[in-house]
């Protein structure tokens, strides 16, 4: 009896992780979702605008590799074997404009308010993130969906160079679906 309670002891202790790790898993509120969490240095207006610098770096890095990607899984894959380019992305948009610190990520399971995006409502919960950290961390954030692309740029109130750009300052629009381009690509 004595050699048999290690072993039972151990077998208890991996079931107990494997229940926390698929509770964990079971609390996602939707698996085929993947988001982008961009949290500025601070709440200063150089560091606000450097944050948009930044997701508009990561979006732009993710948009051409991501064309070919069918499934949350090959996104996923995609997203650990560029894990070090996008460091450098990260890090060089910070340079590029002057910043002294550095931007790390970490990929995981984040709570999300809820976002709507053009009428479309993803629901508060869950969701399995790229959380991009500028500097500290303690200035506001910016969220989208990376996976399937639907990280789009609220041009209205969009800070551009410090000023504010507004609508009627775009001449050509032109409007475009990932999702809908996504949705084509998998029939």
């Amino acid at each position: 009896m004595k050699k048999l309670f290690p072993i039972l002891l151990l077998i208890l202790i991996v079931f107990s992780f494997i229940s926390c790790t698929e509770s964990n898993n079971a609390d996602i509120v939707n698996k085929n979702l993947f988001r982008l969490h961009v949290i500025a240095n601070s709440d200063s207006a150089e560091d606000q605008n450097v944050k948009l610098k930044v997701r508009n770096a990561v979006i732009a890095y993710f948009e051409e590799k991501e064309k070919d990607v069918e499934n949350i899984q090959e996104f996923k894959n995609l997203l650990i074997q560029n894990k070090d380019a996008l460091l450098e992305v990260i890090n060089n948009t910070l340079k590029e404009y002057s910043m002294n610190y550095k931007g790390t990520f970490s990929i995981g399971v984040y709570d999300f308010p809820e976002k709507e995006y053009y009428g479309t409502v993803v629901p508060a919960g869950k969701y399995e993130a790229l959380r991009v950290i500028l500097g500290n961390g303690e200035g506001k954030n910016w969220w989208c969906v990376l996976f399937p692309p639907l990280c789009f740029v609220d041009v209205e109130y969009e800070e551009i160079e410090g000023q504010a750009m507004e609508l009627e300052d775009i001449d050509d629009i032109q409007v475009r679906s990932k999702l809908l381009e996504w949705l084509e690509k998998i029939k």
